[in-house]
């Protein structure tokens, strides 16, 4: 699973609040390469389809000795479509 999202200082809408804006989470194994275009659709209506060019792949890893394992994934984009 990787979360999609807009980086943090952009210089949109999308910065308020100095977060990064998680716009999809995707339950697929398959993780983005740089440079790959994500076409997301909604309701399966194809018009209602928009692309987005990874530009960063960031992996975070929960290592410490009191805590569980954990993973996230977060795959930045920009909307070219």
């Amino acid at each position: 699973m990787y979360s999609v999202a807009f980086k943090n200082g952009m210089g949109s809408y999308y910065d308020e609040g100095g977060c990064d804006s998680v716009i999809a989470e995707i339950p697929s194994p398959n993780i983005p390469r740089i440079g790959d275009i994500l076409e997301l659709q909604c309701k399966g209506n194809k018009l209602d389809a928009s692309q987005y060019l990874v530009r960063e792949v960031k992996r975070i890893l929960n290592v410490e000795p009191f805590e569980p394992f954990e993973e996230r994934v977060y795959v930045y984009v920009i909307k070219i479509g």
